[in-house]
């Protein structure tokens, strides 16, 4: 499934704006020509979900009524497709509205990366477990539904420890609901971790480059069904997947900081490389990266490198499509190239 026609309107500085796609495509030009734009139109589109922590509404051009995003895939279950906001998001292939959002939005598997998108390095675990949720369920896809199922739940047990006098009875019972549930979820999280430490190590010498001895860890916080008494004393849920807690080790310290804006990019397109290659393995389909201001802050070794990796074809008969954007193409040999003014 490819992206060969994309069109926005009324998208942030794209009032009016068509593109023709290929597999490999390098849009270039100056800050803010709306390069980033176009790859955050991509991810609404195939994801249903803007990476800027925005409502629909800050993506249309100011003082414009509405935004559409209309494309036209190739080999896959979508054709054509339109995105369109004015009061309501709307969703149309083929002229019928889409009703399985699940199945739509595990069609094409898409990994992102951009300066403004949260992912495994967020300073917010939530964002950190939100991320990893979208990359089990592309492997997964019965994994949405546990979560959803999960936060429903979590919702009625918050509601009810806001209350002056929680019942603790009510409390035990989704305690009991919530923990099998919880610890499904865990544990898929915890699978695809140990995955991609294990293609960390099958790339030793390229981890060196971009961070010795890097692992992901995920620290797991199980429900204790008879131990009501604490969260009731707290006023809120204290256990569960939802307090799971995702880091990046060296030589087993966390590492929440790195030295250098362009290691900490370094490392986690790293990372994100062999989460997509993880992905592509298990689902033996066609994936889309989307490398926002790729080489910005790289030097030329980790970037040469990066590049390699990204760019080598996958096993199989699926494909990779990869829209990058930068200032100037410097390392990507082959790319269609889009300059934007």
């Amino acid at each position: 499934m490819f992206l060969k026609e994309l069109s926005l309107q009324n998208f942030r500085n794209h009032r009016e704006l068509s593109l023709d796609l290929h597999e490999l495509m390098y849009i270039s030009g100056n800050n803010g020509v709306g390069k980033s734009s176009i790859v955050e139109a991509i991810h609404l589109l195939l994801t249903l979900k803007t990476f800027r922590h925005q409502s629909l509404s800050e993506v249309r051009t100011f003082a414009e009524p509405y935004v559409r995003i209309s494309a036209h895939f190739e080999g896959g279950n979508y054709d054509d497709l339109v995105f369109f906001y004015q009061d309501k998001r709307i969703l149309k292939a083929g002229g019928q509205e889409i009703v399985s959002l699940s199945d739509y939005t595990n069609a094409l598997p898409v990994i992102c990366y951009s300066p403004g998108f949260d992912t495994i390095l967020s300073k917010d675990h939530s964002e950190r477990r939100n991320f990893l949720d979208r990359m089990v369920f592309y492997t997964n896809h019965s994994h949405l539904n546990l979560v959803k199922s999960y936060n429903a739940l979590l919702l009625r047990k918050r509601a009810e420890l806001d209350k002056d006098n929680p019942d603790s009875e009510l409390l035990n019972i989704l305690n009991t609901q919530m923990a099998p549930i919880s610890k499904e979820i865990s544990q898929n999280r915890n699978i695809l971790v140990h995955e991609i430490n294990n293609s960390l190590l099958s790339t030793e010498e390229l981890t060196t480059l971009f961070m010795p001895d890097m692992r992901l860890s995920l620290s797991i916080n199980d429900i204790d069904c008879d131990d009501v008494a604490t969260e009731i004393e707290k006023k809120r849920p204290t256990m569960g997947c939802h307090k799971d807690l995702l880091y990046i080790r060296q030589n087993g310290r966390v590492l929440e900081k790195f030295q250098s804006f362009g290691q900490r990019k370094s490392a986690l397109l790293f990372l994100l490389y062999h989460l997509a290659k993880r992905v592509e393995e298990i689902r033996k389909c066609d994936i889309m990266l989307l490398l926002d201001d790729f080489e910005a802050g790289l030097d030329g070794e980790r970037c040469s490198a990066l590049s390699e990796l990204f760019l080598m074809h996958p096993k199989g008969e699926f494909k990779r499509q990869i829209i990058l954007t930068g200032v100037t193409n410097q390392y990507i040999n082959g790319a269609n190239e889009i300059k934007l003014i």
